[in-house]
């Protein structure tokens, strides 16, 4: 098996604090690399800044060549987080430029769509939101080139810590000693094969062997590296991350049993180290079919228990329209100041105890509107015939939307009985995205089972088919898209723009005609609803509106799809 890595370390990020076992790291990883047969290509600051240009050239020469069946993206340095699926890797320059950065979430669809069979991306690096005003910026590039390929890539990812959380590197200097990277350090100790545990058994021409799979590794990291963080001071909790597609036989590290490659360095592997211990992480979502590693419930927004019912308790003041009888509205909790755009109707709107109530009049032909905050920025809601839309508010930030079917709608009797239960799924679900913990993992067949159950529900709320969606999406499992896709199509209501975009990209992924680009209008029913859907825009831009590439330079870090106020004018004069 031919195969390719492209190793990357970076110590220094012009005004951010210096790092210094990112470069020793990325050398330590070249090392093991080319012990296994990989051909490298090692990118570091030690000799000069690293630039967007040198990174995406070396992947396009592998990739070009259409020789290999894997390759490895490593990358030692300073990350940041801008939402779920929405992440970058900081280049030398990347404050002072905003292209100077890798786009993770981008290069990884990317990967997706193109002819390398197996793609892993490997990150130590923190996966926190910066206050820097430079770096909310900053967006970063694809490093990889546009190219279809005749096979369905499979793309692993694995990440030193969860979202919204740092990755630590140990300071060597008092104990003279190098320093290291933690996440690095573990990672290498397992791909070094230095724990029986880990390998599985693979016949290639009649030879027996030992390998190292993404899935056997991700499970290895999920019980090593917190270990090993705890046993230093001042830090926190370090739990790994991996989102792992691809399935047995492919592999990252191969041995024979009589004749291992031989460990790692000494000063990258302490012998006396807690290992793997063997099982997978508990599920915590007290759900069949849904896996979330931590347990959310001590985070999850008391908010998330209340229906429209319960707000509709409030009196509602003279001159003001009867809500509740309305085929669609909104109520806004967490902010005495909202605005609207386009301009509403005095009668349609009230505000009461932090609560704000918007009806949509009947004559009101655009299929979402904008909410403005104290602060300018912008809050698209689409808007569904049949539902109430709630949105939580917290600091000036979205917390959560959802959907719940009107007093008018068919579906609310039925969903009345099942509301309890609905409420509860949606609460550990939505407060689980948050952290970027809800995930469906494991063999195709899994993904199928863990999912149903959402597809079901969608037809009370659906941002519930929306989760599923993103979740298969994470999974690479594109036709299951198409099948929630299907299940929506059925329904009255139109499909969120979400679950539009995700099943074009199903079929242009399958180089199928598709008519996305033969909208009526910028967005229709509405933009997609969770920061992340804008990932997938610059796979090819030709099918979408140009004002799109200063949307999402405009996209305010978070979960839900909020603009900065430069970018809520533009949705403002899209909706006049």
């Amino acid at each position: 098996m031919k195969k390719c890595a492209v190793i990357i370390g970076v110590n220094e990020v012009k005004e951010l604090a210096p790092l210094k076992a990112a470069v020793s790291g990325a050398y330590a990883f070249n090392t093991w690399a080319l012990k296994q047969g990989y051909e490298t290509t090692p990118i570091t600051d030690d000799n000069g800044p690293v630039k967007l240009s040198m990174i995406s050239s070396a992947v396009k020469s592998y990739v070009q060549k259409e020789i290999y069946e894997q390759l490895v993206i490593f990358f030692s340095g300073h990350g940041t987080w801008k939402s779920v699926q929405s992440e970058l890797w900081l280049l030398s320059d990347a404050v002072n430029d905003s292209n100077e950065a890798i786009n993770l979430s981008i290069s990884c669809i990317s990967a997706e769509f193109g002819n390398i069979p197996h793609v892993v991306f490997i990150s130590d690096a923190c996966r926190t939101i910066s206050s820097d005003p430079l770096l909310s910026q900053v967006y970063g590039g694809n490093i990889f080139p546009t190219v279809f390929g005749n096979i369905v890539p499979e793309v692993d990812r694995f990440h030193a810590t969860r979202g919204l959380s740092p990755a630590y590197e140990r300071d060597g200097e008092k104990d003279n000693i190098e320093s290291f990277g933690v996440y690095t350090k573990c990672i290498l100790n397992g791909l070094y094969g230095n724990d029986e545990k880990i390998f599985s058994h693979y016949v290639e021409n009649g030879k027996s062997f030992k390998i190292i799979r993404p899935k056997k590794l991700k499970t290895y990291l999920e019980e090593v590296v917190p270990s090993e963080v705890s046993k230093y001071k001042n830090a926190r909790a370090q739990q790994p991350v991996a989102h792992v597609q691809s399935q047995y036989p492919k592999y990252l590290a191969k041995f024979s049993p009589s004749n291992k490659e031989g460990p790692a360095p000494s000063d990258l592997v302490n012998k006396s180290d807690e290992l793997y211990l063997g099982h997978e992480m508990q599920n915590k979502s007290e759900m069949e079919g849904v896996r979330v590693t931590e347990n959310v419930t001590p985070y999850i927004d008391s908010r998330l228990y209340k229906s429209w019912e319960q707000y509709a308790k409030i009196v509602v003041p003279d001159k003001i329209i009867d809500f509740w009888n309305l085929a669609a509205s909104i109520i806004v909790d967490g902010a005495d100041d909202i605005k609207i755009n386009p301009d509403w109707p005095s009668e349609y709107q009230f505000t009461a105890d932090s609560v704000t109530f918007i009806g949509i009049p009947s004559f009101y032909q655009s299929s979402f509107l904008q909410l403005r905050l104290k602060n300018g920025n912008g809050i698209p809601i689409t808007i569904l015939s049949g539902f109430v839309v709630i949105v939580l508010l917290k600091n000036e930030q979205v917390s959560n939307i959802r959907y719940e079917p009107s007093r008018n709608s068919a579906k609310y009797l039925e969903s009345a009985e099942r509301k309890p239960e609905i409420l509860s799924k949606r609460a550990i679900i939505s407060t689980a995205m948050q952290f970027g913990d809800f995930r469906i993992t494991g063999e195709a067949h899994e993904v199928i089972r863990q999912a149903g159950y959402l597809r079901y529900d969608k037809a009370f709320d659906p941002t519930l088919g929306l989760y599923a969606s993103y979740a298969y999406a994470q999974q690479g499992q594109w036709t299951e898209i198409e099948s929630i896709y299907g299940f929506m199509k059925k329904e009255p209501e139109p499909i969120l723009y979400d679950v539009e975009l995700l099943n074009f990209l199903a079929r242009y992924k399958t180089n199928r005609k598709t008519r996305f680009n033969e909208r009526r209008s910028m967005f229709e029913p509405g933009p997609p609803l969770l920061t992340q859907g804008w990932s997938y825009f610059p796979i090819d831009f030709s099918y979408f509106p140009p004002l799109y590439t200063e949307l999402i330079r405009n996209l305010v870090p978070g979960l839900w799809t909020t603009f900065t106020e430069a970018g809520a004018h533009i949705i403002s004069h899209e909706l006049r």
